[in-house]
């Protein structure tokens, strides 16, 4: 078996997860998922999970495809030891939940895009701070030397990093290619 990922969501958060390659898969899963939620295993195939890059700034998107059927149901008893101390009174067969997987294979986690775009804004606003300091100096040292051309450069680059958050292609981007399309120039302030 390659390598397999478990995820679930527990009290809104996605959790994901791999196990130890000394304990069984099913063993670890059970010992992880709390009792009563559903669970979901992934084989380690990129198509199964949003890029790496989107990982990156978009985790906190990410959310399970519910559409499928769950191949579990979380019995957690606490830890590692306690669970294979219910498995061992309870009789519970991993084989089970493996036959479950075989028949559920094309599971995904996808991106909340409205959550993602909250996140791209936020992204946008911490990236926007230290330039918008930076320019508010440059506008001060403009109305020193009472250089009109370069205040109103400053005062235009200021409004662009104001609106940008409001960016309609923000609101229209279908995936998160489309919102990287949204970002402030490098070397914005030398322009």
């Amino acid at each position: 078996m390659g390598q397999k990922f478990f995820a679930f969501t527990d009290n809104g958060i996605l959790n994901v997860g791999a196990a130890s390659e000394q304990y069984d898969f099913i063993d670890c899963v059970m010992s992880a998922v709390p009792s009563g939620v559903p669970f979901y295993i992934f084989d380690a195939q990129i198509d199964s999970f949003p890029s790496s890059k989107d990982g990156t700034y978009f985790f906190d998107s990410w959310e399970l495809d519910t559409s499928y059927t769950p191949d579990g149901i979380g019995l957690s008893a606490g830890g590692h030891a306690e669970w294979l101390e219910y498995k061992e009174k309870n009789k519970f067969d991993n084989n089970i939940i493996y036959e479950e997987m075989k028949k559920n294979k094309t599971k995904k986690i996808i991106i909340n895009m409205n959550k993602a775009k909250n996140i791209w804004k936020d992204i946008l606003r911490e990236q926007r701070k230290p330039i918008l300091e930076a320019l508010d100096v440059q506008y001060i040292r403009s109305l020193e030397r009472n250089d009109t051309k370069n205040l109103e450069k400053v005062s235009k680059k200021k409004q662009f990093l104001r609106d940008i958050t409001q960016d309609p292609r923000i609101e229209h981007a279908k995936n998160t290619d489309d919102l990287r399309e949204v970002n402030i120039p490098p070397n914005f302030i030398e322009e």
